[in-house]
């Protein structure tokens, strides 16, 4: 990719701006990503009308050009597109180093640097913002992003660009600069680009999505269809934005950035779509109680009626560990935030559950941890289940002090 402040001269937009008399108005607004063109639902800046212009001029430009761009709702998620020819690229140390700075594109959710048993017990509100920023996609980022995407929905659109590889006339050039970025994705034949999204694409693994809503850029000449709406004007963007935001623009603005990446191979332009406000703001504010609540939780004290259930309460960290109390049929289970004298979580499982995932999308999820609850539970709610087969007690809410009303979190299904 080729990424400039200002217009490279062989630009082809620049040069069809400059063509159809808007010149001065694209080296004025012509910076490439944020800070650049934006377009805010809840701002009104000096550049508005200028920036109306050049997002009409780019919706004419792709029209001329062949740029064709789709908003699928159910874009299909496949096992190749979280995998990341980076990783075979670079040796391990080089992986690790990356993972540790990358903002998101890893898969490893339990282990690892920017995982749950490294960070669960580490407060990150003992340093300042920054820092916690600096992490990227990390256990904590990741525990906010996890229960808002199961709470409201998509938050925000995957934004993809595809690309027919068999249509290259630069193939060897496509696949050895490309892919070694840990955006770029291949899928047969096709060429992904995800960004923004590596971070939320590896979410939607962990929650078992399938499909996720997607805007994709692509080449008409390349016939890729998703089984979307195509967006041919600013209109058609506007009017698209309830579904784009899933449900979500009561809680959030959204932003257009003039992001338009240029790709060599693929002389590809685009927008991207976004939040005005910084998304890890409220990452930091979520939940801190937490973490104080989970200080008290060691061991996990799990209890259980059937014989089978030990063999999957399980910890993949030995330091992690795990009190297992069997307990009667007629057991009141509602009992054991008493019984832990109010302090930590506690788990009840009456019989076997399914914490294998139901699709793999990734060999990274193919583990049976319990400790990976965590994810899905905060200290707003008493209790979280779907039935009553298998419960995460909150021992620490005040509802069960004063035997009030206990608030109710669910889980993912397969619980």
């Amino acid at each position: 990719m080729i990424y400039s402040r200002h217009w490279p001269e062989n630009n082809d937009f620049y040069i069809y701006a400059k063509e159809k008399g808007h010149g001065e108005l694209i080296e004025k607004l012509g910076h490439n990503g944020r800070g650049g063109l934006i377009v805010m639902d809840c701002v009104e800046d000096n550049h508005t009308q200028e920036v109306f212009i050049i997002f009409d001029l780019f919706f004419e430009f792709c029209r001329d050009f062949g740029i064709k761009i789709e908003f699928a709702e159910n874009f299909k998620l496949t096992r190749n597109m979280f995998q990341s020819s980076l990783v075979e690229a670079f040796d391990e140390r080089d992986i690790e180093e990356w993972t540790r700075y990358s903002a998101g594109g890893h898969t490893e959710f339990m282990h690892g640097y920017k995982g749950l048993y490294e960070n669960i017990l580490k407060s990150p509100w003992d340093k300042d913002y920054e820092t916690h920023t600096e992490r990227g996609h990390y256990f904590w980022l990741h525990r906010w992003l996890i229960q808002d995407m199961r709470k409201n929905g998509s938050y925000m659109p995957l934004q993809v660009s595809a690309y027919d590889m068999r249509l290259s006339q630069d193939k060897d050039y496509l696949i050895e600069h490309t892919t070694v970025e840990h955006e770029v994705r291949l899928d047969g034949d096709i060429w992904y680009r995800f960004h923004p999204g590596t971070g939320k694409i590896n979410v939607c693994g962990l929650l078992d999505r399938e499909t996720h809503p997607t805007i994709v850029f692509s080449l008409r000449e390349h016939n890729l269809d998703y089984g979307g709406e195509e967006i041919r004007s600013f209109d058609d963007l506007q009017r698209l934005k309830p579904k784009l935001m899933m449900g979500n623009q009561d809680r959030i603005k959204l932003r257009y950035e003039y992001d338009f990446e240029y790709c060599k191979f693929m002389k590809l332009y685009r927008f991207v779509t976004n939040d005005t406000g910084d998304y890890k703001i409220p990452t930091w504010e979520f939940d801190r109680n937490f973490h104080n609540v989970f200080q008290n939780t060691l061991p996990l004290r799990i209890y259980y009626v059937d014989d089978d259930v030990p063999n999957q309460m399980k910890s993949k960290n030995k330091d992690f560990k795990i009190h297992l109390e069997k307990v009667q049929p007629h057991f009141d289970f509602n009992d054991i935030p008493k019984i832990n004298n109010y302090k930590g979580f506690a788990i009840f499982c009456k019989s076997k559950i399914q914490l294998n995932r139901i699709h793999l999308l990734h060999e990274d999820f193919n583990y049976e941890d319990i400790f990976e609850m965590f994810y899905y539970v905060n200290t707003y709610k008493s209790l979280f289940k779907n039935n009553d087969n298998f419960i995460i007690y909150n021992c620490e809410h005040q509802s069960w002090k004063e035997n009030s009303e206990p608030l109710i979190g669910d889980l993912p299904r397969r619980l």
